[in-house]
């Protein structure tokens, strides 16, 4: 397994890393007003596509935020189109001089197919992003991608978001939301190597990813709603397609079909995933391999639903599967464990928890037992202190060095089962106090001591050993408002959301270690009067909890 992967994941990236040496920088602004000729922002394109047409092998395109389309006069077979061996970059307020200071989640570069009547699919475009015959590597980061509508005849109706043909091209940082197509609605990948990094794919219809005869590596993904009338709600992998999926997230993606989630005859494998509520009228909730190997190793499946079984996974041919969580996926066909995965004389299981478990299906070191997730129903996934995934998975099947969360793949004495690392026994020490909240806008007298009717912040300070959690790992704190005798007293709003200012609800933040092994994480308490929180590291029991008080 572990070759496997690394001769496909060379594939992408050394063609996603052979980048042209850098020529010029072209500035489009839809907002400029300037001389229009693209030197610089205050001179910046007002239209992509000019910048677009004019760059070269090595030129980086720089986008501003706003709302661009590819044609005013409603051509929907207009496009952005990519030029090979260019850097496109959105997410850019107007005014940086280096990539590194823009920031694509609050400066939204927003790329619409919505070129008629505002708000009607029909007359949209066909593809908002093209990318052809691309064959220097290419990329495209930071950009919102939305409401492309292919309904051309079959089998023009292939792609929405992005279509790419015979291209090299690495997909960062981007969002593809509310686009339709034939197949493919979020993107189209025909003949190409692709890397996706660190993108959402949402509410894309008939299927969010279609792959034919192509090397796609998806990381730091998350696939949520996207629908299907066919196989593979969020991923379709066609004739000879290889796909690798690595710390994504699957979660509510629907078909008609096989493959809730994913549908592939090539070559399927994922690393430390997530597959959630996703749903099959047929085989295969998360997962169904119809062709060709599947490997998946340390990834969690839950909630589930496959009408006729395998709700978790199903691979019909040479299936590999390591350090895995099958529990609560369910459907109308088998008994708990057939609802779980197929199981025949091509699987290959070791090392997982799978509710049902009854051994027919061989390998070593798998067992059912509830795996003591800390909130399924709420979406969290990962184990507690005390679950039976700790330390019970196998090293020589992990390929990568950290988990889903970004902490490493392997703390204790042996790799956890399922996609997120248990930290418990990584914590050295938590302590937590409150102080009084100086930021501008918050009442106080500014003598940093919390008194009555201040806003006030309760900070929990975190020690780890940095030689097992190193700069940049997190552990996630719960501030629970609790009462005398340390019992949950949120306020009745917070379970829907309707609080104003000043309620005391629960919430959850992340302390990043730093090089010493320390690490913050703070919870704002306004206009503070009387109550305790408690301070927890999430999921690690009461040795590991704090308690303070608001005066």
């Amino acid at each position: 397994m572990s070759v496997t992967r690394i001769t496909l994941l060379s594939i992408v990236w050394i063609a996603a890393d052979v980048l042209p040496c850098a020529g010029k920088v072209i500035y489009v602004d839809h907002s400029a007003s300037g001389a229009d000729d693209g030197t610089s922002w205050a001179d910046a394109f007002i239209d992509l596509r000019r910048a677009l047409a004019l760059a070269i092998l090595g030129d980086r395109v720089w986008v501003a935020d706003g709302a661009y389309t590819a044609s005013e006069g409603g051509d929907r077979f207009a496009a952005f189109t990519l030029p090979s061996g260019v850097e496109v970059y959105g997410g850019f307020s107007g005014n940086e001089d280096k990539i590194k200071d823009r920031n694509w989640r609050l400066h939204r570069s927003v790329l619409s197919g919505d070129m008629g009547a505002a708000g009607r699919h029909r007359d949209n475009a066909f593809h908002v992003v093209e990318a052809v015959d691309v064959g220097q590597p290419s990329c495209l980061d930071g950009f919102t991608i939305v409401r492309a509508h292919n309904n051309c005849a079959c089998p023009n109706n292939r792609g929405g978001g992005l279509y790419v043909l015979r291209g090299q091209l690495t997909v960062a940082n981007c969002e593809f939301q509310k686009n339709r197509a034939g197949g493919g609605g979020a993107m189209w990948i025909e003949g190409s190597m692709v890397t996706v990094e660190n993108c959402l794919l949402r509410n894309n219809r008939n299927r969010a990813v279609t792959t034919d005869s192509s090397v796609v590596a998806f990381n730091h993904c998350t696939f949520q709603r996207n629908p299907c009338k066919a196989d593979g709600g969020a991923i379709g992998a066609y004739v000879r397609s290889r796909i690798i999926a690595t710390d994504c997230v699957f979660v509510d993606n629907k078909a008609a079909y096989d493959g809730g989630a994913y549908w592939g005859t090539g070559e399927g494998v994922f690393i430390d995933c997530v597959f959630a509520r996703n749903w099959s009228n047929s085989y295969g909730g998360g997962v169904y391999q119809f062709g060709g190997p599947l490997t998946v190793a340390g990834c969690t499946f839950t909630g589930n639903y496959a009408r006729n079984g395998a709700a978790g996974l199903a691979g019909v041919h040479e299936t590999v599967v390591s350090n895995c969580a099958l529990w609560g996926n369910t459907g109308r066909g088998g008994d708990r464990e057939q609802q779980q995965l197929w199981i025949d004389e091509n699987l290959d299981i070791n090392y997982c928890v799978v509710e049902g478990w009854s051994g027919r299906g061989g390998g070593e070191g798998n067992f059912d037992a509830d795996p003591k997730w800390i909130d399924a129903g709420g979406g969290n996934l990962r184990i507690a202190g005390d679950s039976p995934c700790v330390d019970a998975g196998d090293d020589d099947a992990v390929t990568q060095s950290v988990d889903l969360d970004g902490n490493p793949r392997i703390l204790g004495g042996r790799v956890d089962i399922g996609a997120y690392e248990n930290v418990c026994r990584e914590v050295l020490d938590l302590s937590a106090a409150v102080v009084e909240d100086d930021a501008e806008g918050h009442s106080g007298d500014g003598d940093g001591v919390c008194e009555e009717s201040e806003d006030c912040i309760v900070t929990a300070t975190v020690a780890v050993d940095p030689a097992t959690m190193p700069a940049g790992s997190t552990v996630r704190v719960t501030f629970t408002p609790v009462d005398e005798d340390g019992h949950p007293d949120a306020d009745p709003c917070c379970a829907d959301h309707t609080c104003g200012p000043g309620a005391r609800c629960p919430a959850v933040r992340k302390a990043r270690i730093d090089s010493a092994g320390q690490g913050t994480a703070s919870a704002t308490l306004r206009a503070c009067s009387g109550g305790r929180t408690q301070v927890c590291i999430e999921g690690c029991g009461e040795s590991l909890c704090r308690e303070v008080e608001c005066p």
